[in-house]
């Protein structure tokens, strides 16, 4: 998966593409997080994501991946996320794991305004909400275009 923050294209190009991600904070959330981390994933296993992984570990667009044996081996303080590409389902997750009160942070990635408007649907209001500035610096030694969408 990619820093979703980063990504370039339309709205158009983009409006498929929805990553919900579940981390921890050290000395707050972190210790004793892994079983909350593992609800996390079978609950975004339920809905059948595009992709899914945890930072480490991998995710399952890769060859070598058992998505099974990858949540149970999930530890305190791991960074997972799955991938959507229709809001109908992310609202669906969101609402799962609202029900599911696990006591992490939850971040998605996606159009602001779509994202805002499923979570209003599941009842929540977004508290924050972060903007790429751009590229600064070397940008000739950034990838392709095509890569960085």
């Amino acid at each position: 998966m990619t820093n979703t923050l980063h990504r370039q294209g339309t709205p158009e190009s983009l409006k498929h593409d929805y990553v919900i991600f579940a981390h921890t904070a050290k000395g707050i959330t972190r210790e004793g997080s892994a079983s909350k981390l593992r609800e996390f994933m079978r609950i975004c296993l339920k809905y059948h994501p595009e992709n899914i992984g945890e930072s480490k570990q991998g995710n399952i667009l890769q060859d070598d991946i058992d998505i099974h044996r990858l949540i149970s081996n999930l530890s305190d303080g791991a960074v997972a996320s799955a991938v959507f590409t229709d809001l109908d389902t992310l609202q669906k997750v969101i609402e799962e794991l609202i029900r599911a009160n696990l006591g992490i942070s939850i971040n998605i990635s996606g159009l602001l305004d779509e994202v805002q408007t499923c979570c209003r649907k599941a009842g929540l209001t977004r508290h924050s909400g972060e903007h790429s500035l751009g590229f600064w610096g070397a940008r000739d030694r950034l990838p392709e275009r095509e890569i960085l969408e």
